[in-house]
């Protein structure tokens, strides 16, 4: 029978899952090491990687994947000449350009799990407000991740915006219910309502224009635009498939123009809400640089830069308020999920990326500083942008 230290030593310098010696060794947060190829092989064979957690193939206790997936564990540290002195060390998992601040949230069907999130948005410098469409709920987390709040509603929930007033407006996708509802995000009460008599069709991208104060909601599947006065009645309405595509998220900028993330046509453009004319494109489909696949979130940061969440790139990518591509703020193609949608936080220089997959959802929060893309940037790079 072996003896307690030749068992620590035959754990700390053979794979738990190969039981050969390791190999480019990975460190679990139960302290299990095991070679970095079997993990992968382990994690992905049994599809643990589509809901983002899986159990140490030792001790079977539940671990959590990284960000970047299996190269987000930490290594092994190397061991001495004796294989007994060899020490293993608990460690964070590391920030891919030091760009990550703080991730959380998980697939689930309990009360603070995300399902179907879809909004997402920034209220106050101080909490983040998700809808989950499967469940209908209106979720509220302060900037550390812990919940606040959570709500049910009665209707089908898309996206959501926050007022001046501190409240948030929800784009409601049922056809019969008002075009968007105002909430109290802390009672859940239901102040008032947009679009009462104009609830022919479902919308899905909303945003709020602060002075005047107006509410503007898309319809992903008409493409028309309706702006909504404070009563909550319509000011305006415009159709312009041609311009607009498939809006799947809006928002406004300073000069209260609509910023519409087109789907369909893989691009980026700027309408004015008075006239409906496109003031500015940007985009195109393809992977090179100044291109976008299937964008969903939009946003802008405090200096009207564009925010793009390019799903099917796997990339948040920056573009200035006159649709100049200025490059990859965060590439999360090596890691898991694709960001869904983004939302800034101008007090506090952070992005919030909602990101999902396949039974995966969580919430990342990423360092940002608006300044630092205000230099000049290779021409070649300008020139693949589609205007």
């Amino acid at each position: 029978m072996a003896t307690i230290s030749t068992q620590l030593a035959y754990r700390e310098v053979n794979c738990i899952i190969c039981h050969q010696h390791l190999c480019m060794p990975k460190v679990l947060p139960c302290m299990h090491a095991c070679c970095e190829e079997c993990l992968r092989e382990y994690v992905v064979s049994r599809l643990y990687d589509t809901v983002g957690h899986f159990p140490c193939p030792l001790c079977g206790q539940t671990t959590r994947l990284p960000p970047e997936g299996i190269c987000g564990f930490p290594n092994r540290l190397n061991s001495a000449a004796s294989p007994h002195a060899a020490v293993l060390r608990k460690e964070s998992f590391p920030v891919p350009g030091s760009d990550l601040i703080l991730s959380f949230g998980c697939y689930g069907t309990g009360a603070a799990d995300l399902t179907e999130p879809v909004g997402l948005a920034v209220k106050g410098n101080r909490e983040i407000i998700v809808t989950d469409r499967s469940t209908n709920r209106i979720m509220t987390f302060s900037l550390k991740g812990e919940v606040k709040n959570v709500f049910a509603c009665r209707h089908s929930v898309a996206d959501l915006a926050t007022t001046p007033r501190d409240t948030i407006v929800v784009a409601s996708t049922d056809a019969g219910e008002p075009l968007a509802i105002e909430y109290d995000n802390r009672t859940g009460a239901r102040l008032r309502v947009f679009g009462r008599i104009n609830c022919l069709e479902s919308t899905h991208g909303v945003a709020v224009i602060s002075s005047p104060f107006s509410v503007v909601v898309s319809s992903f599947e008409t493409g028309a635009f309706h702006v909504l006065s404070e009563s909550g009645r319509l000011v305006k309405k415009f159709s312009r498939r041609s311009v607009t595509g498939q809006a799947y998220h809006i928002c406004s900028n300073s000069d209260g123009n609509i910023v519409v993330s087109d789907y369909a046509n893989s691009r980026v453009v700027v309408v004015d809400r008075l006239t409906s004319r496109c003031l500015v494109k940007m985009g195109g489909i393809g992977t090179a640089a100044g291109c976008l696949y299937q964008p969903l979130g939009v946003c802008v940061d405090s200096n009207d830069n564009i925010i793009v969440a390019d799903s099917g790139n796997q990339r948040i990518v920056f573009f200035s308020a006159r649709g100049t591509y200025r490059g990859i703020i965060i590439d999360m193609s090596i890691g898991l999920g694709k960001p869904c949608n983004v939302a800034y936080v101008p007090g506090a220089a952070m992005l919030v990326v909602l990101v999902t997959g396949r039974h995966y959802a969580q919430i990342r929060i990423y360092s940002y500083n608006p300044n630092a893309w205000n230099k000049p940037q290779d021409s070649r790079l300008l020139s693949l942008c589609v205007c």
